[in-house]
């Protein structure tokens, strides 16, 4: 194989990805990608970063596309480089996020004969990708290719219809850098650049709508109910409803809603319109297990469930008629659900407010009988939340910090949130603001790694300042990516929850058995690190806050730059806070005007 083989058979195979759609690659360095890497960095058209650590990258291109939508492509070269992209493929997979992951290889002939640097890298990923595709190694002819380039184009159109991320291997054999074409290579010179000169044709499928007969029989439900409930889970922002949508929806269905921060739709600006729809503290009333009759008789599911298992004991009931909408995926662990429905959110919102006539209105409204309804108990949640002491043994409490941060927020920001505890607790103590926030969880999977490469990838796309929550452990598993942070100069502040461990274990079973409770730091893991050192190595300007009045001080000014802020807390304050919480939910339910 000659070099000007290699580098046309890259060329074509770029611009494929870029007539698809692809306005990002996310390139980790190596000697077999060569051809590759030459092509999009000549492109033009695509936007090349290069990040040392394909973990890193990985996650970088998972944030940035869950915020724009577009799909965004990964390059490495062979060998177990490219095994370092699981784990972000496999949040891509679960979050319905579009990648085309493109690994490098080595030619047939050398696989499986000890040659350097060569694993099997055909079906690497598995289950975890929507699609795979094997290139082949580059061969002299127009049809070969022409083929590059539709691989490259069914590759995004593959991670758009299916939402999720697509596999490319492409083995490449030696010279891998550019040169001259031979005689017979001439010939094929103005066929390559037809090829790379092709009009764009985006991979776009188009809206998925709800059919007809489930667009009513959702509508007939939602007219009918008594206590209709829109749930909204976790979704990234290219997925998510439009406030305006989701409001439509609440008025013409005379319905409440539960969004979590995560889902895009609790902060936003529709809600001071009718701050009474929006439930903010039924989750934390549902752990109280309130009396069915108070409970949603219909349930419209907008994406995934909400974090927590109080949510799946409710969605757990016979009784309840459950709907479920969502762009990718399929979101019903409890296997309960009435039906489950792959459709884009923003239209199906608007069809089925459009089909809530006024008369369906009435008709609900005239049969509804005067049982306790959801306001009642979002009231007792309220009520809980905002007199709960949020305490501390020494020093500051985990609740407050959580809320502060919350309170810290403006219009218009962007806020990536890390798992275990922090999705949960700006969910508990924070209640919701008329705020045009862009929220990014990496809840597809539910992982505590790459938060920080995440944050970064959703902060390039967002193109606004922006603050990612994260606890002490995620930072621990995503150091690498601090420094990559520090590089790219986007104004992100890392708030690190440092607690000394991961304190969620301190919620479940496993901290209450008799077993396991002496053995409980193998779980909750301390790590008796001070982590402001980890900024200072990445050369981040590091800020520490051990109370409310330094936290306060260090959250006041917008973040202009990367920066990391360390919150030290009272390591048992988190549970504590919990049990507070808890128990004022209790005490508010009890009470006799929550029945009234």
């Amino acid at each position: 194989m000659s070099g000007w083989l290699a580098s046309a058979w890259a060329r074509t195979f770029v611009a494929g990805l870029a007539h698809a759609g692809v306005r990002l690659a996310v390139v980790s360095p190596g000697s077999r990608s060569t051809p590759l890497v030459l092509a999009l960095l000549e492109h033009g058209g695509i936007e090349v970063r290069v990040v040392l650590d394909e973990r890193a990258a990985g996650f970088l291109a998972v944030g940035w596309a869950k915020v724009t939508g577009a799909p965004a492509a990964l390059v490495c070269t062979s060998g177990s480089a490219g095994a370092h992209y699981l784990p972000a493929l496999v949040e891509a997979r679960h979050a319905g996020t579009p990648v085309v992951a493109v690994t490098a290889d080595r030619p047939p002939e050398e696989r499986g004969c000890g040659a350097s640097q060569t694993i099997d890298q055909l079906g690497l990923f598995g289950a975890q990708v929507v699609a795979w595709h094997d290139l082949g190694p580059p061969e002299r002819s127009a049809v070969a290719l022409a083929s590059a380039h539709t691989v490259a184009v069914r590759a995004v159109c593959d991670a758009l219809t299916f939402a999720g991320p697509v596999h490319v291997n492409a083995p490449f054999r030696k010279p891998l850098e550019p040169a001259e074409p031979t005689r017979e290579e001439r010939a094929l010179l103005p066929w390559v650049e037809r090829i790379v000169a092709r009009p764009p044709a985006p991979g776009a499928t188009g809206e998925r709508r709800l059919a007809p007969d489930a667009l009513a029989a959702v509508a007939d439900a939602l007219a009918r109910a008594e206590r209709p409930l829109v749930v909204a889970g976790p979704l990234a922002p290219a997925l998510a409803p439009s406030g305006r949508a989701l409001h439509r929806l609440l008025e013409a269905a005379d319905a409440s809603v539960y969004a979590e921060t995560a889902s895009q739709l609790r902060h936003v600006p529709e809600r001071a319109a009718a701050p009474s729809r929006w439930l903010d503290d039924l989750g934390a009333v549902l752990e109280a297990a309130p009396p069915r009759d108070q409970l949603p008789d219909v349930v419209l599911q907008l994406g995934p469930m909400p974090v927590g298992a109080a949510w799946e004991r409710c969605f757990s009931a016979e009784e309840l008629v459950r709907f479920v909408i969502a762009p990718a995926g399929w979101h019903d662990p409890t296997h309960a659900a009435t039906a489950h429905f792959r459709a884009d959110l923003e239209p199906a919102l608007v069809a089925l407010a459009d089909r809530l006539s006024d008369a369906a209105r009435a008709r609900r409204i005239e049969a509804a009988s005067p049982r306790p309804g959801l306001t009642d108990l979002a009231a007792a949640g309220r009520a809980a939340r905002d007199g709960v002491a949020l305490g501390a043994a020494a020093g500051l409490g985990e609740g407050a910090a959580v809320r502060a941060v919350a309170a810290s927020l403006r219009d218009g920001e962007l806020l990536v949130v890390g798992n275990g505890l922090p999705i949960r607790e700006l969910d508990r103590y924070a209640a919701g603001r008329a705020l045009g926030l862009v929220v990014v969880s990496q809840r597809g999977a539910a992982g505590i790694d790459g938060l920080v490469a995440g944050g970064v990838g959703a902060a390039l796309a967002a193109r606004r300042p922006g603050t990612l929550l994260i606890g002490d452990l995620a930072l621990l598993h995503d150091l690498g990516s601090l420094g990559l942070l520090a590089s790219t100069g986007v104004p992100l502040r890392v708030v690190v929850i440092d607690n000394g461990g991961g304190r969620i274990f301190e919620e479940l079973p496993v901290a209450d058995h008799p077993r396991t409770r002496p053995h409980l730091a193998a779980w909750t893991t301390p790590h008796g690190l001070d982590l402001a050192d980890a900024g200072r190595l990445a050369r981040l300007p590091t800020r520490v806050a051990a109370s409310e009045a330094a936290l306060a001080d260090a959250l006041a000014p917008p973040p202009a730059a990367p920066e990391l802020l360390v919150v030290r807390v009272d390591p048992t304050s988190a549970a504590r806070d919990h049990r507070a919480l808890q128990a004022a939910v209790a005490h508010q339910l009890a009470s006799p005007r929550s029945s009234t």
